[in-house]
């Protein structure tokens, strides 16, 4: 996944496919921006970290970019076809709240940059940034963000 900035400039998230890792071309569009000015996702979309494999599909964690700052959702790609998104959280999961994510060096931020699965218990950490200041940890079970993304779309 990625945003080809050289062809596109939208803020979208974009899947692309190479059978040698050098070269990589037919890209899709997976995810857009929100339409109206006020969604907390206006701006841009972007990736973060790759895809989890689920029984049920890809999930995808990305950050929307809004009028208030940066704030963390997910959705769920097919597993066969992952150019298809088959369910999308409505909204976001994980926003600026707490003083840590609001005041820093840039403000009401909460960027993720990778996750972890816990096999054992089905729960899913977060690691994120916080207003380019400091590292936190979000935590979620799983199947209840699957189950969101397919109840959202």
């Amino acid at each position: 996944m990625d945003r080809p900035a050289s062809i596109h400039r939208n803020g979208e998230i974009w899947i692309s496919y190479s059978s040698d890792l050098i070269h990589w071309g037919h890209q899709r569009l997976l995810l857009e921006p929100g339409s109206r000015p006020d969604d907390w996702n206006s701006v841009k979309v972007g990736p973060c970290g790759p895809p989890i494999k689920t029984d049920r599909g890809w999930l995808v964690i990305y950050h929307g970019v809004g009028p208030t700052g940066y704030s963390l959702s997910c959705a769920l790609l097919d597993l066969q076809d992952p150019s298809k998104v088959i369910g999308k959280m409505p909204g976001y999961m994980l926003t600026a709240e707490e003083p840590y994510e609001m005041v820093g060096r840039v403000r009401n931020v909460v960027f993720c940059t990778g996750a972890i699965l816990e096999e054992e218990t089905g729960e899913l950490k977060l690691y994120y940034g916080a207003a380019d200041t400091c590292v936190g940890l979000a935590t979620a079970p799983l199947d209840e963000l699957v189950e969101a993304c397919l109840r959202g779309c």
